[in-house]
């Protein structure tokens, strides 16, 4: 039967080229094209007869069709990460000494098992639970964690709400301030706002906690999948690995890169603020956290590692990803395409009614109080911890759906199709009845 399926391929390809259809073909067709075939082989009595479905795009040379089908084989452990991550570095431009760079680099690192994970799926930091890439945290949700949200207050968010001097007993007894003392420079204030605020004497020791004053207003959320930083583009401190002793840092010179010191450097940009939590920094800025981080470097800092091997949904081929306005139902189990769902949580206003800020919506309430998609199947919940059983449908609207005012309701009838004659039917009464 696959001997069949195969020749399946020779000839579509063939007619293809006797078309003269180049690729890539339309988006339509292309659709079709890996549909149709997927869904024949999907009708094979023998599971053993179905030809992967990574490797269809890649036969009928469709866009995308090449990475998909490599990202696959990582993942599925068909081929050795390392070499996974070499050919997808090359396909993304990578020149011969950034490719000697990422190999040192995932040597070292290949310890964490997240590493090359990052390569065929979405990086997912650790998340309190109830909480989901995408979510939007307002007070309640803080409060509800644990979380003291005087914490999570940016330097340019802090809105003075003492006077100069004021200690701390003096702050805290207005239950919306906060008090948090900052010793920096001039300098270092300035490289954390942006240069927004330019002198340290000029941010507040005690201010407003803007969660709790914008109680229902304010709120964070959290990265999106793809828009964390992965380990892949959380570089060490050292290149190649090495351990050394962290005063060498201090000898980096920005201007002169490719000095003794500049060439075993790897540059932290400071990402967060003073008193930043590892949350704030990973699951909100979307930066890179370094719990060991020594005096005076960057704790929260900038994703500093390659950008040719972020994991990118673009990189799945159309046939495969979900149409506008549906539900990601994931018809072909492609294990990165579970990670493209966003929560679908209970409203603020369902929490002002009672509910739960971070309890998970139930199949019921998700479907008909949120409108949103749930995934039924326990396997996939199983399989797939940091996916959101509750999720949103996809942007935009479903192609070719009229409106809701467009429909015809039952029982109202149509006033532009004539009614024939004895519509409904009179049924005579039984007899003895009138």
């Amino acid at each position: 039967m696959k001997t069949c399926l195969i020749l399946c391929f020779v000839l579509v390809t063939a007619y293809i080229a006797d078309a003269n259809v180049s690729p890539p073909y339309d988006v339509d067709n292309e659709v079709l094209l890996v549909f149709s075939l997927v869904s024949a082989q999907r009708r094979n009595i023998n599971p053993t007869d179905v030809i992967d479905h990574s490797i269809l795009p890649l036969l009928l040379q469709v866009d995308k069709g090449r990475e998909f089908f490599i990202s696959s084989l990582i993942q599925s452990g068909r081929i050795n990460p390392l070499m996974g991550m070499i050919v997808l570095a090359q396909q993304g431009g990578a020149t011969q000494t950034q490719l000697l760079d990422y190999i040192t680099e995932a040597i070292a690192g290949s310890s964490n098992p997240a590493y090359f994970e990052s390569l065929t799926r979405p990086y997912i930091p650790a998340l309190p639970s109830g909480i989901f890439p995408g979510s939007q945290l307002y007070f309640a949700h803080f409060e509800a964690l644990g979380v003291n949200t005087c914490a999570l207050h940016d330097l340019r968010n802090r809105i003075d709400c003492g006077y100069v001097g004021i200690s701390a007993a003096e702050c805290e007894v207005t239950p919306y301030c906060c008090y948090n003392p900052i010793f920096l420079t001039d300098t270092e204030v300035r490289n954390a706002t942006g240069n927004s605020i330019t002198s340290a004497t000029a941010v507040p020791w005690c201010y407003y906690n803007v969660f709790f004053i914008y109680y229902n207003l304010y709120y964070m959320e959290v990265k999106k999948p793809t828009k964390f930083a992965s380990p892949v583009q959380c570089l060490r401190l050292f290149k190649y690995g090495l351990t050394l002793d962290p005063s060498l840092y201090h000898l980096y010179d920005p201007a002169n890169p490719t000095s003794s010191v500049g060439r075993l450097v790897n540059p932290r940009y400071e990402c967060g603020f003073p008193g930043v939590t590892e949350f704030h920094c990973v699951a909100i800025r979307g930066c890179c956290w370094d719990a060991n981080s020594p005096f005076r470097v960057p704790q929260c800092f900038q994703p500093n590692g390659p950008k040719n091997l972020d994991f990118n949904f673009n990189n799945i081929p159309v046939a495969y990803q979900s149409p506008n306005g549906s539900c990601n139902i994931n018809r072909y189990s492609i294990p990165m395409l579970y990670y493209a769902r966003t929560a679908c949580h209970y409203s603020f206003a369902n929490y002002i009614d009672g509910y739960n800020i971070l309890s998970l919506p139930n199949r019921l309430d998700c479907l008909t109080k949120l409108g949103c998609c749930y995934e039924n199947d326990e396997r996939v919940v199983a399989q797939y911890p940091m996916v959101p059983r509750c999720y949103k449908r996809e942007e935009g609207s479903i192609a070719g759906l009229p409106g809701a005012g467009a429909l015809i309701r039952s029982g109202t009838g149509d006033s532009s199709i004539p009614i024939p004659p004895g519509y409904p039917p009179n049924t005579p009464p039984p007899p003895g009845k009138k």
